[in-house]
């Protein structure tokens, strides 16, 4: 493919193609808001979407042609000797959030679905392992975010939540039928459940992490088929489904189904 390194759109707009260098990206579009790095790929977020890089150069550009362009943002600052002697290793961002509303609205602009995280994260020993190994590493945020709005749906039984996010799990674990630990539900920009990931199948690979983005993956990859416009409202704007009822016992549970509600 031929590099398309920085031409000029008719609205005087930036415009980056593949085979462009990480440097053309930064000249036309400023610092990233947050990025994320696996092996050779890695990805660049902006408030108009996302950017992929392979080995330096651009592999995938996710615009979406309806959000206002914002002035490039200047590189920040390096740390001075005395802030680099007080910080120890930068953490990972952590791109997981926890309220709906803001995840509808995310999905709705970036014109993707979200992937929500039911997990049990000071009792449940599977979902302490999710969390720990997987939640934030650069294997699954580099294969996942560009498609998806990460949402948590934590239930803790030892750490302290406001009444309305406990009300928002409650109501979204009754929507998706969830009963197993941790569970990853696809949801529309709606607020409905879609798809579900398998997170008990067997793939044959050698690490917990690998199976589960294996999982999200395969997840992903069957939904492409169905448009994303058509899980976003007629303005394009977010709206949440309305709770269902919860689940009687014996009725299908989405939490361990491998079958996607397409």
């Amino acid at each position: 493919m031929s590099a398309l390194p920085l031409a000029r759109a008719a609205d005087q707009k930036s415009v980056v193609g593949p085979g462009a260098s990480r440097d053309d990206v930064i000249a036309a579009y400023g610092w990233p808001m947050g990025q994320s790095q696996s092996g050779a790929k890695e990805i660049l977020r902006y408030p108009q979407g996302s950017i992929t890089l392979a080995n330096g150069r651009v592999e995938r550009v996710d615009f979406s042609p309806n959000i206002p362009w914002p002035a490039p943002r200047p590189k920040p600052p390096g740390p001075t000797n005395s802030t680099a002697k007080k910080k120890g290793p930068t953490p990972p961002a952590d791109e997981w959030g926890t309220d709906l509303d803001i995840a509808l609205s995310e999905a709705a602009r970036r014109r993707v679905r979200i992937l929500a995280a039911f997990t049990g994260s000071d009792w449940s020993p599977p979902s302490k392992a999710f969390l720990d190994e997987v939640a934030q590493h650069p294997d699954f945020v580099t294969a996942c975010i560009a498609d998806f709005v990460f949402l948590r749906v934590d239930f803790p039984t030892r750490v302290a939540q406001s009444p309305d996010l406990k009300r928002q799990n409650e109501q979204l674990r009754a929507r998706c039928g969830v009963t197993t630990y941790p569970a990853l539900v696809v949801l529309s920009a709606r607020g409905e459940p879609v798809g579900v990931v398998d997170l008990a199948r067997d793939r044959g690979l050698p690490t917990y992490r690998e199976r589960v983005v294996a999982a999200v993956v395969e997840v992903r990859d069957l939904l492409r088929a169905k448009p994303v416009a058509a899980d976003l409202p007629n303005d394009g704007t977010a709206s949440p489904a309305e709770p269902e009822a919860p689940r009687k016992p014996g009725e299908q549970d989405l939490s361990t189904q491998a079958a996607l509600a397409i």
